[in-house]
């Protein structure tokens, strides 16, 4: 493979013209809801999306993080079920090949790392999404390291499920 053999240094768009329509992801319809909002220009959706990553994501430019770190695991049916069995309000969604996508959140939440800070690495995860690694104090990658460790090692003990890291490590 080539992994970790090219970088990307800019980006083409080719973006659609046509007005946005419903429906939306569940957040956005939320947000349009309680902000009662019904008509929905590129601006309005751009707008809406901007104060709802805003509410949960902390800004870079302000706070040292990570931004999302771990990519919703994909699992069988079997094992879904299985958890799902022990906790009923785990948030998933079905895959089109029959296998079962987790909320990662969801999980690192379960296993009580939502807005936990660790002395011993210098890392936290935000208050508003534990997905969201934060550099609190941390000189290392070898801090970061261990944070993700922690959390990995729960979930796996808790649930089975082997998170994957989603931003790559430059040397």
């Amino acid at each position: 493979t080539d992994k970790g053999r090219y970088a990307i240094t800019a980006v083409t768009l080719k973006l659609n013209k046509d007005q946005p329509k419903p429906p939306f992801y569940e957040s956005l319809e939320e947000y349009f809801k309680d902000n009662g909002i019904t008509s929905y220009t590129r601006q309005v959706v751009r707008d809406a999306v901007a104060a709802i990553r805003s509410a949960k994501l902390p800004d870079p430019s302000a706070v040292n993080n990570n931004g999302s770190f771990f990519i919703n695991p994909v699992v069988g049916k079997e094992l879904a079920d299985k958890i799902a069995s022990r906790y009923p309000d785990i948030v998933s969604w079905p895959t089109d090949d029959g296998q079962v996508k987790l909320s990662a959140g969801w999980l690192i939440e379960q296993a009580g790392f939502k807005d936990i800070h660790d002395p011993a690495t210098g890392m936290a995860t935000w208050k508003g999404s534990a997905l969201v690694m934060v550099n609190e104090r941390a000189s290392k990658t070898a801090d970061l390291l261990a944070f993700k460790k922690k959390i990995v090692d729960k979930v796996n003990a808790m649930f089975g499920v082997n998170l994957q890291q989603e931003p790559e490590l430059l040397p």
